[in-house]
């Protein structure tokens, strides 16, 4: 039946049954990708060879990418190719869908990559779909972003557009629906949430200085909270430190009553333990906190996450109330100023009405401009 279908639904961020669901209505089943072993090919330099570009009239630059590139394209280019594109993880997909939709197996997944470039050319529409925050939010935008942007027959955002890419449609937010709705915390701690600084690094901006910048900013932000807060405050560190990450700890050394949470324990468990939140990127987390109603605020250093030019109004409401920093030691300054009222901060009026304009345009809050799943799958949400 899944080889028959005739939508192929992959990797979406529903939940299983939400998937499932929506893979039915549309006479389909979704799919579940295998894990390939990892590759054992040897490097072949002959294979290579084949591949060289041979061009002799550009910079010394450009000659030397020209003379050197087959030597550096990933091994599921060329020694796996023909594993990857034809095995049987291939086959357990469906044979000629008209529509392919999937939130993250076009990243994470070299064999779909693969499945759906080949279905692609032979006419089957590309549907992809946001899946985290800063998409829309950044004024540079991330690799992801312009990728994803570039392939797409129709690309889902949560809310935000522009006037370059006609592929945009809105649709609602698949995070969300992963994430158990609970009351906002009333007790506890503060819980700041830290982005890992990737050694080779996703966005096409930043550089070592920079993220050595971002993380001593944090560090500032924490130091400059009372110390009856930072005793009572837990630094959350990003689930791949460990392989990323150089050692947040050798930074926070400069910081009295510094507690790590070394993401052993699921994120949601530290979030409801915690009265406020502060997230130090335009950032997923903040997205699914507002979503479910726990107060949470934005530090985001301008240097490293300067905010798209169209949507800054937005930002500057969020900041007018509070939520939202470009100092650390505002934000340090405010979270200490609320502490005591954070329930009532976050329940008031000028705090909703940012978050409710925030959501419509980054959060897949209700608007008049969303479109339903189903919409999106069948192509009458598709812009002229």
């Amino acid at each position: 039946m899944a080889r028959r279908s005739p939508v192929c639904i992959a990797d979406s961020y529903f939940g299983m049954q939400s998937e499932m669901a929506l893979a039915l209505r549309n006479r389909s089943l979704p799919v579940r990708l295998t894990r390939v072993i990892p590759s054992t090919s040897q490097y072949s330099e002959s294979k290579r060879e084949t591949l060289r570009i041979g061009v002799t009239n550009g910079s010394n630059f450009e000659q030397f990418l020209f003379d050197n590139i087959h030597r550096w394209l990933p091994y599921s280019w060329v020694e796996d190719f023909s594993v990857l594109s034809e095995g049987a993880h291939i086959r357990q997909l469906p044979l000629a869908p008209h529509t392919i939709f999937t939130g993250n197996a076009h990243h994470s997944s070299d064999y779909f990559m693969m499945y759906m470039a080949s279905q692609a050319e032979r006419g089957s529409r590309i549907i992809l779909s946001q899946h985290g925050g800063l998409y829309g939010e950044g004024e540079v935008r991330s690799r992801n972003e312009e990728h994803e942007l570039a392939i797409a027959d129709t690309y889902v955002t949560w809310g935000w557009t522009d006037s370059v890419h006609r592929n945009i449609v809105n649709g609602p937010n698949q995070i969300s629906q992963l994430t158990s709705t609970t009351s906002a915390p009333r007790e506890g701690g503060l819980l700041i949430v830290l982005d890992t600084t990737f050694r080779y690094s996703r966005y096409s901006w930043e550089t070592r200085p920079e993220r050595d910048l971002y993380v001593e900013s944090c560090v500032l932000l924490h130091s400059e909270l009372p110390s009856v807060i930072r005793r009572n405050s837990i630094i959350r560190l990003h689930h791949d430190h460990n392989r990323y990450d150089e050692g947040h700890e050798r930074f926070f050394k400069k910081s009295q009553d510094a507690f790590f949470d070394d993401s052993s324990r699921p994120i949601e468990k530290s979030i409801a333990e915690s009265r406020l939140v502060i997230v130090t990127t335009l950032s997923t987390t903040f997205i699914e906190n507002v979503s479910r109603g726990i107060p949470t605020m934005i530090y985001a250093h301008p240097e490293i996450y300067e905010v798209r030019t169209e949507y800054r109004e937005i930002f500057e409401e969020l900041a007018n109330a509070g939520v939202f920093h470009e100092s650390p030691v505002s934000a340090a300054r405010w979270a200490t100023s609320i502490w005591d009222g954070v329930e009532q901060w976050w329940n008031s009026e000028p705090v909703q009405a940012a978050i409710r304009r925030y959501g419509r345009h980054f959060a897949g809050f209700p608007s008049e401009s969303r479109r339903t799943w189903q919409q999106i799958l069948s192509g009458s949400s598709l812009k002229s």
